[in-house]
């Protein structure tokens, strides 16, 4: 069922082996990445978990073509590198299904949820101007809830500039992968990736 304050809809191909995430005697859970084109042709390599019931359901497996329903949740992850966790978002499947090759790919995201801390306005090399924000988000059922993080462009930026923590926000976007170099304590530069949902449209 769709929550109402966190949902997503992907269309992509998943792009490698579908490994075991984590179980136990009453629940097994697996993970992949589902690779989604955007319209420009960048590709967003998105992180999926889904159960053991589900994937059982839809045979799916590396370079299928798949439709995904879920949420936007977040997790601890162990980072071998610097020997420590880092929290990472991710979108944990409720349904999925193989689909035609030929279907479009699909980015979709809806969020509803309250500010944590002051967006912060600022504007890119190019003079474009972007909002780093990030919301809580509560499931319907009110049993938990997640820190969000995201950004916004334009005309949205500065509508979400101007909100304060505890405000109130709702949007359409899409949940966006971004790769970054990170200068280490040693000098040398890591490539790392990052993920966010990016607010394409407001609603409230």
């Amino acid at each position: 069922m769709r929550d109402k304050n966190n949902w997503v809809e992907l269309v992509g191909t998943i792009g490698e082996d579908i490994r075991l995430s984590y179980g136990n005697q009453f629940y097994t859970c697996y993970k992949t990445v589902l690779y989604v084109q955007r319209t420009s042709g960048a590709i967003d390599e998105i992180p999926i978990f889904i159960d053991e019931r589900n994937l059982k359901q839809c045979g799916a497996h590396k370079d299928s073509k798949v439709s995904v329903e879920g949420r936007v949740q977040r997790r601890s992850e162990w980072d071998e590198k610097k020997q420590g966790y880092h929290v990472t978002l991710y979108v944990q499947v409720t349904e999925m299904k193989v689909v035609p090759d030929t279907e479009p790919d699909k980015n979709e995201v809806f969020l509803s949820g309250t500010i944590c801390g002051d967006p912060i306005l600022r504007t890119t090399p190019k003079g474009k101007m972007i909002a780093d924000f990030s919301i809580i988000c509560t499931r319907a059922s009110g049993w938990k809830s997640y820190r969000i993080w995201c950004i916004a462009w334009g005309s949205a930026a500065y509508s979400i500039s101007e909100k304060c923590e505890g405000d109130r926000v709702a949007f359409y976007g899409r949940f966006q992968s971004r790769y970054y170099t990170k200068v280490l304590e040693n000098g040398e530069e890591e490539q790392r990736i990052t993920y966010e949902v990016s607010s394409m449209k407001l609603v409230e």
